[in-house]
This record gives structure tokens, C-alpha cells and sequence, in this order.
């Protein structure tokens, strides 16, 4: 039972901690850590001092208890605010008095040190060992260029400078970098006119500080080679960076381990950084004498990113989740590891860890590696599906670059599917695959780069219509071809087209425009069959109305029947090009509910039709 009436001895199962929150009240934790000599009261009371010193510009009358991944503190001003959140726990390894107060690590607070590379390598020599769904051996085919690092080690007075290394299938080990170019993107870059001078000598004073970092730790771990893409692929040559960013697939499954700059938001951020005293924690030691020993801590939480969306709330302390490239770059590689403004943070496919030991993450890797391995067709589909959404809501500098930053992914998912792959869409599910939506639409893009029945060829955030219970087909897919721009059929096209057979019925449009709550532009298009009044609200792919080739005038659109499921009906809106030869673009998606049609005869706009013709769709 416990004996102290003011803290419980803090005790989970007692009648103080059994509610979320508590407020216990400073004089009564002072009269007993002191009168009484309580250990938990003196160690609430020297947390709370602490505290005090942290926020001075308000009363603090009493502290909150919190039982969350430790006893969590907080102090209570007199006008009801709260402090900001501190934990109290123990070092692993450490008994502690306290079944609240569980075991932390604790930072080293500099991601440069000793101790953190420790933990980093520690990471690295048991995967390879241990992880059984990670690749064991840590060398493979070298990319075709690589940085040669040479072997330079700390204070051997050696030159620290590097140079381009243009590979002869030899089989070694090298580290990638992955990093956020940043708006004003790289300066020091491989190009037509510097890529002799770079095959002799890079200087270390022209490398940008991530760059330096990224060859600092890559010597560090005793690995010769390092792959940096601005340095690694000929920036101006359109052939070469073609060809090699379609070999992003082989270069980053390949990869020993790839380093990820994520708190930087450009090249000069640099992967090293200090956390805060705060972060790294005050240690309280016991005031009594005759007492057994013990030391706790007291630490603010360390913010861990979402780790699969790279959300937008995390978008100001990890800037590099937000980038599309990187999103193919995470799933390939077979381990990571991430910099983070206070810790480090290991990823792989068996593990997600961090410095803190306090990251509460989903493991995308894992989830991603079993389902390829032992997903269904359905669950493969879904998959794909899931992984578009989530990449065209991050940021992408060159919208030429929608499709070839997916095409490492693409290729990886060839293994796992039937039929071919073009501009984002899979010939075995193309039906399914066409029933995309833009949330947001915007102007479409002035130059093409992708089909218009891709999600490619619009901007924002795509994603999927249907429900999980089935989808039946309508139509019937006569063609489904394209021709790449290079050798990448995973990468960008110089043109594509569908051929689908089935009903295609015309009906009359408008649309009209506001401003949300958050002052974005929203617009709202419908369609009406002729003859009718009742409007169908539809999805468009695109501001249909801005001036421009793209604007949509006053002919007649079309609705192209697709698709339906236990629930709702699917129909492609489709704007015709060339009426004689029977051409038509994709401009939008319109869902009907299957209750609904039944009810309304205005909405029936395929109702007495029964021929189906064949549209080619570009």
C-alpha cells in the first residue's frame, strides 16, 4: 500500500495516477518532501524547480501528473494554463523505484558525436546480421558514377577532397545521401563542362556542408563510396539523367545504407545538429541519506515526424519528407538513417528505432516489404493505389518529373504484377486504375507530360473513388500503349493512349468558384443531361474554365460509362478532340450513387443506350 497520502508513492494502480490527468498542489508536495522526507515527493519537488526556472513569467500553484510513455509533469498556473510537458524515467538498464517512471535513453545532443555515431553503427551491424528481412550482405554493383572518398582518416593530414568515379561493374559497398536540392537547389552540381575537372578533383571547400557532412560520416563507417545524384548524374545532359534516373531502383536497393538529411531544408543545412539542454534532460539525484541511490531524469519530449505521409505538421523539422523524390527513395533503400534537428533515427524493414527510444511509429518499410511479398492481386492493386495518393501530395520542383520520380517504385512492382506499365496505371487493373480524382484541382499544367487519363497530368493531391467490396468493369479495354521519351518505359513519354469500348453519352456543363475558409480557391463542376434540370455534381481533373487550350467551352462534354460496385456508379467526363476519328480527353470523374439512380430518372444519363463504340482517349 502506499504510504505517502500526497503522491501515492506514485503508484500507477493508486487512486492519484488512475485518472489521464492530476493536479497535486506545491505547499502539500513541499510540507511532505520535507517534512516527511518522501523520495517521490522529493523528486516531483526538484522536477518541479526545474520547471520554475524554464517558465518564469507566470505562477505555477501546482503541478500536473500525466502517465503517458513515463510520468509526464507538468506545472499549473494559477490561471489555469499548463507548462510545456516534461518526462520523468530512468536510464535502460537502470531499475527504477518507480513502476510510472519507465527506462529512457538519453540523447547525446550533438548528432556529430561519438555517442551517436555509435548508436549508428550499432544499428547497422545488426540489421546486416540479424534482420531477416533485410538484405544481408552490405556490398553490391556499384551505380555507374560514384564519389570516391579515398581513405582519409581524422588527423592523418591527408586531403579531404574527393572526386567523381566512373565505375567498372566492380561490387563494393557505398553509402547514398539523400537530400532536398532547396529553392535556390544545388551549386555545386556535375555538368557537361565541369565533369573531366570533377573525374579528377572535387574540392572539400566547394562541397556544400550536407555534401561534407554526408563524406564525413561515409569515412567515418569505413565505406569508400558515396552516391550524391547532383554529383552523380550529368545535370545538363538530358540522355544521361534519363538513364540514370531510371536506374534509381538498382541505385538505392543497392545502397548499404542511405543517409537522409531530414531537418535540412537545402544543400547548406548540413546533417549535423545539437539539441537543446532541454532536450537532452537534467538528472535528479536522491537527497536522502541511508536511501538506496538513484538517479532520474527529467527531459521535454523529442518530436518524432509522421513517418509515411511526411505530413505537412512535420513539414517545418523534417523539410525532407515533404519531397517527392525522397518518397520512392525511403521505400527503396534497404535502410536509412535519418538526422533529425535532435537525434538520429534508424529505419529498415524490420525495425524503426530512434536515440530517444521514445518513436511510437507504424513501419512503412515493413508493411510495404510484406505486402509485395505476401500481398494478394487485390492487396498489390490497393497498394499502388495508396502510394500514389501519398506521393502526389508531397512537394516536386519540375512537374516533368511526376512520373520519373515514381519510376524506381514502378519498376520494383513489375515483379508483382501482370500486364504492362504506362504514365502510372497498370494494364491488368486499368479500370480500377482510371478511377482516380484531384481533391483540389487547379489549372491544368501549360506543357503536357503525361496522358490525360493519368494522374500525372494534373497537380495536387490524387486519390482513389471506389470502395473495397469489388469493382465490375463496364467497358471493355481494346488498347493501352504509349512510347517513353528514353530508354525508361517507367519514366517520362513523348506520348499515350487508351482505346476503350463502351457507352459514351453527351450532356451539357457549368461550374462555378469560391474561396474557403482558408481563402483557396475551390471549384465545383456539374453536369446536366439534355433535356433535363436536375444538375450531377462531378470531380474535375482541372480548372475547366481558365483561359488556355485546356478551357472548356461551350460544346457539349461526355460522360464515358466505366465502372461501378456494390454502391455507386463511375463515369469518365470526357471532352472530345477530334469527333471523326473518335479522340477525346479525360477531364474529369463523376460518382452516382446506385440508390440514387434508382429513384431519378434525370440522372439515367446512359438510359436507352445500348451500343457501345470505341473512344481513344490521349
Amino acid at each position: 500500500m502506499p504510504h505517502c497520502k500526497v503522491c501515492r508513492d506514485l503508484d500507477p494502480g493508486s487512486e492519484l495516477l488512475r485518472y489521464v490527468d492530476v493536479d497535486v498542489p506545491f505547499n502539500e508536495l513541499e510540507l511532505s518532501a520535507r517534512g516527511e522526507a518522501c523520495n517521490s515527493c522529493c523528486l516531483l519537488s526538484d522536477a518541479i524547480a526545474h520547471l520554475k526556472d524554464l517558465t518564469t513569467e507566470k505562477e505555477a500553484s501546482a503541478v500536473r501528473l500525466s502517465l503517458l510513455e513515463s510520468l509526464a509533469v507538468q506545472l499549473r498556473f494559477r490561471d489555469g494554463g499548463l507548462s510545456d510537458l516534461f518526462y520523468l524515467h530512468v536510464l535502460p538498464g537502470k531499475p527504477s523505484p518507480w513502476a510510472s517512471i519507465h527506462e529512457m535513453s538519453r540523447i547525446s545532443g550533438d548528432t556529430s558525436s561519438d555517442q551517436s555515431f555509435s548508436w549508428a553503427a550499432e544499428q547497422l551491424q545488426n540489421c546486416a546480421k540479424h534482420h531477416q528481412s533485410c538484405p544481408g550482405p552490405l556490398s553490391a554493383p556499384l551505380p555507374n558514377r560514384v564519389l570516391d572518398l579515398g581513405f582519409l582518416e581524422e588527423g592523418d593530414g591527408g586531403s579531404p577532397d574527393v572526386k567523381l568515379y566512373e565505375t567498372r561493374n566492380e561490387i563494393a559497398q557505398y553509402v547514398c545521401l539523400s537530400h532536398c536540392w532547396g529553392k535556390a537547389l544545388v551549386t555545386h552540381r556535375t555538368t557537361t563542362s565541369n565533369l573531366q575537372q570533377h573525374q579528377n578533383h572535387i574540392s572539400w571547400s566547394a562541397l556544400p556542408r550536407t555534401f561534407r557532412h554526408a563524406v564525413t560520416f561515409t569515412r567515418k563507417l569505413g565505406i569508400r563510396y558515396l552516391w550524391i545524384d547532383s554529383l552523380c548524374i550529368i545535370q545538363d545532359d538530358k540522355e544521361d539523367w534519363r538513364k540514370e534516373s531510371g536506374m534509381m531502383c538498382s541505385v538505392f536497393q543497392g545502397s548499404a545504407l542511405t543517409l537522409c538529411a531530414t531537418a535540412s531544408p537545402d544543400s547548406t543545412g548540413g546533417l549535423f545538429f545539437k539539441a537543446s539542454t532541454d532536450e537532452q534532460g537534467y538528472t535528479i539525484r536522491n537527497r536522502q541519506d541511508g536511501e538506496p541511490q538513484w538517479k532520474a531524469y527529467l527531459r521535454r519530449p523529442i518530436p518524432h515526424f509522421d513517418f509515411f505521409e511526411g505530413s505537412k505538421k512535420s513539414e517545418r523539422a523534417s523539410p525532407l519528407l515533404r519531397r517527392a523524390w525522397v518518397f520512392q527513395e525511403r521505400l527503396l533503400a534497404p535502410r536509412l538513417l535519418h538526422f533529425g534537428p535532435q537525434e538520429l533515427i534508424w529505419e529498415c524493414a524490420d525495425e524503426t528505432s530512434c536515440e530517444c527510444s521514445g518513436i511510437e511509429v507504424t513501419q512503412p518499410k515493413k508493411t510495404y516489404a510484406w505486402g509485395l511479398q505476401k500481398g494478394s492481386a487485390d492487396h498489390i492493386r490497393d497498394m499502388w493505389h495508396g502510394l500514389v495518393a501519398s506521393y502526389t501530395g508531397l512537394h516536386l520542383t519540375f512537374g516533368h518529373d511526376r512520373l520519373p520520380a515514381l519510376a524506381g517504385l514502378a519498376n520494383q512492382f513489375q515483379d508483382y504484377k501482370h500486364g504492362k506499365y504506362l504514365a502510372g496505371l497498370w494494364e491488368d487493373t486499368l479500370v480500377e486504375d482510371l478511377l482516380w480524382h484531384i481533391d483540389f484541382p487547379s489549372a491544368r499544367p501549360e506543357k503536357w507530360r503525361a496522358p490525360s487519363w493519368s494522374w500525372a497530368s494534373a497537380d495536387n493531391e490524387a486519390s482513389y473513388l471506389y470502395v473495397r467490396d469489388g469493382v465490375q468493369a463496364l467497358c471493355k479495354v481494346l488498347r493501352f500503349q504509349g512510347t517513353p521519351l528514353g530508354l525508361d518505359s517507367f519514366g517520362e513519354l513523348s506520348s499515350a493512349t487508351i482505346t476503350l469500348s463502351g457507352l459514351t453519352a453527351p450532356v451539357s456543363h457549368h461550374g462555378d468558384s469560391f474561396e474557403n475558409s482558408f481563402e483557396s480557391e475551390i471549384h465545383q463542376f456539374f453536369v446536366i443531361k439534355p433535356g433535363c434540370q436536375r444538375s450531377i455534381r462531378v470531380d474535375g481533373d482541372y480548372y475547366w474554365y481558365r483561359d488556355g487550350p485546356s478551357k472548356v467551352s461551350d460544346e457539349s462534354v461526355y460522360l464515358f460509362k466505366l465502372a461501378k460496385d456494390p454502391y455507386y456508379l463511375y463515369s469518365l467526363i470526357l471532352r472530345c478532340i477530334d469527333l471523326s476519328s473518335g479522340t477525346y480527353e479525360r477531364i474529369g470523374i463523376v460518382r452516382q450513387g446506385l440508390a440514387d439512380l434508382a429513384q431519378d430518372t434525370d440522372l439515367l444519363v446512359f438510359d436507352g443506350l445500348q451500343e457501345d463504340a470505341p473512344v481513344n482517349i490521349v
